[in-house]
């Protein structure tokens, strides 16, 4: 779940200018968007971390996943739609403010602070390894499907 939480808005930030049809979207109108996302991102992280000490972890875990869910299904959906997609992409940034908002607290809760530290520093290499792992993935796709074009 951590993985999903992290690959796929780290994933969709890299890929965002990429999905809409240009002719629709211009890159200026799509270059706000992601800053707006941005900024939007660093300013929800707080309100996660209130909502966290109100309704606790798994109630705020169990949140950031569905919505991710249904955003990753249907932001492809929406990307040829300036409003909706700038929507989607807000709604995307402040689920990704959630993971170092309650991630830590949760982390020292459950194992404590003797192992807390450790065991948070292993959970957050996979923002890393999606940063890394979305444009490889995205290369493999691009290529299976330029590849299925040809044939």
């Amino acid at each position: 779940m951590l993985g999903f939480a992290v690959f796929f808005p780290v994933y969709f930030t890299g890929v965002f200018k990429n999905l809409p049809d240009s002719s629709i979207i211009s890159n200026k109108e799509l270059t706000t968007v992601g800053a707006r996302g941005l900024l939007i991102n660093g300013v929800a992280r707080l309100p996660w971390g209130f909502a966290q000490e109100k309704f606790g972890f798994r109630a705020c875990w169990f949140v950031l996943n569905v919505t991710m869910c249904v955003m990753a299904l249907t932001v492809y959906d929406l990307r040829n739609n300036l409003f909706a997609y700038s929507l989607a992409s807000y709604v995307i940034q402040i689920c990704f403010a959630a993971v170092p908002s309650i991630l830590p607290a949760a982390g020292f809760e459950i194992f404590g602070m003797t192992n807390g530290p450790v065991i948070l520093c292993i959970l957050l290499w996979i923002t890393p390894i999606a940063g890394f792992a979305g444009p490889l993935l995205n290369g493999v796709f691009d290529n299976e499907v330029e590849g299925d074009d040809s044939s």
